[in-house]
């Protein structure tokens, strides 16, 4: 049981993670232009051609003008579960009853953002409960914790996929899921890990399926982390039954997890078993060859960058790759701990470069688009590592290694991006001294902080700069992949849903029987001119015919026909 004291630590620090994310991403909405503040929306790509149509298609469920077990909104009409399943059904849609049609855009925002909060809260509250041992509580250790927690939140990750809005359901869950994970290797109650890929499952099978591969992964970690920080020598049998009990206590959660889930994920499985996608590319798995240049995660560290094909981008801010750095040539961490810590890395990347394990995390499907939509289970593990190495490292003893190694990273990066030639040139020299500048602020602070009179003085100055700076990088990081994915007529789906509406009314004012509305063309792919004459003839074809009929109805009474 958490001491009062703790519980409201840890309040604090969900809370101020969640609400700094929340308030950091509307005032850049605001200085954007974004809607409701401006045209600009996050609504692109894939949610513009089809989520604004599904939130739309699940308002009518709402208002019971539609239903999910069998729609003609779905071409011939059929069961909509599917849909649903994977589209659909995060509780924060819920909030969609407080919104009407024409404000999907700004509400699309708001998820997005509450969302994206919610990551931050999780995170800040997985790094307290793993790393309890270390967090003393000092102001120091909170707002690190606070500040990492942000920096998953608003990670690369985190804003590119802010146009496939269900995904960030499964980005917030992995911090819960992967403590569940932890608590069972370390003889903790199963309940949370059940729970946790429970609820991930229900809330977006597809992420939450991802995280639970990558839960088992993270198992292994966990286990031999367990064994190398505790110094337990115990027999190899004895090694070997211990991993037999805390694997099978791992299965026995996972299987609880999905089984909760089943009254969802079953009839989801039924609806797509005869769908084109209910198949599995397992053969695939055979193909052992590797996708693109493993260094390219070097320059794909840069502010800016995006992940495609053969290159991921796993940036998550300065800070954090100077803590993972940091667990390589810190002094606290034995020759052991550090190859666990390699190991890990080269499993990440090979999640990212080897074709099999990029398989098995897209959960046996070929991938056409949005490449590397895991790759917030590869921002974990650096995070993990960076929180590591600050809450238990002292930095005065190793200041003059963090600034080499930030340096040799840095030229690393340049000389990876002049061969690549992929990476903006200016983006990519203004991170390299952005890390090695919050390198040097941070050995800088960690030699003052113990100083007394002037030289804490100056500590507490370097301290509000160390901020200032991170805080303007994570904003500026932000603000370019929202630049990168942002469309500049988010106010089209309004007009395009107030025009439906208009020639729905008129249709249903001709003809009040059954009948359904089909498209030929997606309506993202016209331009707003042509949508507004197609629908002006359409309301006009609409007219004629009731002006027609009303015509023949006249001449047949007149003619004493049909009374």
């Amino acid at each position: 049981m958490m001491e009062k004291e703790q519980r409201k630590q840890l309040v604090i620090q969900m809370l101020t993670a969640g609400i700094i994310t929340f308030c950091l991403l509307w005032l850049l909405f605001y200085i954007k232009k974004y809607v409701p503040f401006g045209v600009h929306s996050l609504a692109s790509k894939d949610a513009d051609f089809q989520y604004l149509d599904f939130l739309a298609y699940l308002k009518d469920v709402f208002d019971g003008k539609n239903n999910i077990d069998y729609s003609f909104s779905k071409s011939i009409g059929g069961a909509c579960i599917g849909v649903f399943s994977y589209y659909l059904s995060s509780p924060f849609n819920l909030l969609l009853l407080l919104f009407d049609k024409s404000q999907l855009v700004l509400f699309v925002h708001v998820i997005i953002t509450l969302k994206l909060a919610c990551a931050a809260a999780t995170f800040a509250f997985y790094l307290n409960r793993r790393f309890e041992e270390w967090n003393d509580g000092s102001v120091k250790k909170q707002a690190l914790i606070i500040f990492l927690a942000v920096s998953y939140a608003v990670s690369q990750y985190g804003i590119a996929q802010a146009c496939n809005i269900m995904w960030l359901d499964g980005f917030y869950m992995l911090p819960l899921i992967m403590l569940g994970v932890y608590r069972v290797v370390n003889g903790g109650r199963p309940v949370m890990l059940s729970v946790s890929v429970a609820l991930a499952v229900l809330f977006n099978w597809y992420m939450g399926g991802i995280n639970c591969v990558f839960a088992c992964f993270w198992f292994l970690f966990e286990f031999a982390y367990s064994r190398l920080y505790s110094g337990d020598t115990k027999a190899e049998k004895t090694v070997i039954k211990d991993f037999a009990g805390k694997l099978g206590r791992f299965i026995y959660s996972m299987l609880a997890g999905v089984l909760i889930s089943g009254v969802l994920f079953l009839p989801t499985i039924g609806a797509m078993r005869y769908s084109v996608r209910g198949s599995l590319d397992l053969g695939s798995l055979l193909d052992m060859s590797f996708i693109g240049d493993v260094s390219s995660v070097i320059d794909g560290y840069s502010l800016g960058a995006q992940s495609q094909k053969g290159s991921v981008s796993l940036y998550c801010g300065c800070l954090a790759l100077i803590g993972f750095i940091g667990i390589f040539i810190g002094k606290k961490h034995n020759v052991k701990q550090k190859i666990l810590a390699f190991v890990t890395l080269v499993v990440m990347l090979l999640m990212f470069y080897w074709n099999p394990l990029c398989m098995a995390f897209s959960l046996f499907k070929e991938v056409g688009s949005y490449w590397y939509r895991y790759s917030h289970v590869g921002i974990f593990c650096i995070l993990f590592f960076a929180a590591e190495f600050f809450l238990s490292e002292d930095l005065n003893a190793v200041k003059w290694r963090v600034i080499i190694a930030s340096a040799i990273f840095s030229a690393a990066m340049l000389g990876v991006n002049y061969l690549h030639g992929v990476q903006d040139n200016k983006l990519v020299w203004l991170t390299d001294a952005l890390i090695v500048g919050v390198a040097v602020l941070i050995a800088l602070i960690s030699r003052l902080s113990k100083n007394v009179g002037a030289g804490r003085v100056f500590g507490i100055i370097f301290t509000v700069i160390l901020c200032a700076v991170l805080t303007v990088e994570t904003g500026y990081s932000v603000m370019l992949q929202m630049d990168n994915i942002h469309i500049d007529n988010g106010e089209s789906f309004v007009e395009y849903e107030t025009a439906m509406e208009g020639l729905i009314n008129d249709l249903k004012e001709y003809d009040s029987d059954t009948y359904r509305i089909s498209q030929t063309r997606s309506r993202a792919t016209r331009s707003l001119e042509k949508r507004k004459t197609i629908m002006a003839k359409i309301r006009m074809i609409i007219l004629n015919i009731r002006t027609m009929s009303e015509q023949i109805m006249t001449s047949r009474l007149v003619m004493g026909i049909g009374r």
